[in-house]
């Protein structure tokens, strides 16, 4: 039996094994740590994706709503163009309102009169909701109408 006793040769193969299982161990903890970073991302994007969805969710609803107001005013938009032709063949004046001035002509507005001059002028006032708060026909009319709240 040829035994080899040179403790040098043992020694120097127990540290390059040794090396060998440090090298192992770190890389293995570098891709646990790197695992571990992933699997938080993932649960940060999936909640992330979560609260879109949710978003999207809320988006899609208001935008079904928005669509439905349009169809509800272009239906009462066309059914008042109706009631004003049905109007103008029964020869009814024309009324037309200028909410930026607060101003209904009762007729045809005159170009040759300001508006405070022309008889057919009405100032007029309406509160946030639409509602028809005064109407003030040409002092020279005689009338005068205020609808209290």
């Amino acid at each position: 039996m040829d035994l080899d006793l040179q403790p040098s040769k043992s020694a120097e193969a127990l540290e390059k094994v040794s090396q060998g299982a440090f090298s192992c161990t770190e890389e293995a903890r570098h891709c646990w740590t790197t695992h571990e970073k992933n699997a938080l991302r993932k649960t940060r994007l999936e909640a992330e994706l979560r609260s879109l969805r949710s978003q999207l969710r809320q988006h899609q609803t208001r935008i079904n709503a928005f669509v439905k107001e349009e169809q509800r005013e272009k239906a009462l938009t066309e059914n008042l163009l109706h009631l004003q032709d049905a109007e103008l063949q029964l020869g009814l004046p024309k009324l037309e309102i200028d909410h930026s001035k607060g101003v209904c002509w009762v007729g045809e507005p005159q170009d040759e009169m300001s508006e405070a001059e022309a008889l057919g002028a009405i100032k007029i006032s309406f509160d946030e909701e639409g509602t028809l708060l005064r109407a003030e026909p040409h002092p020279a009319l005689g009338l005068s109408w205020l609808v209290s709240t």
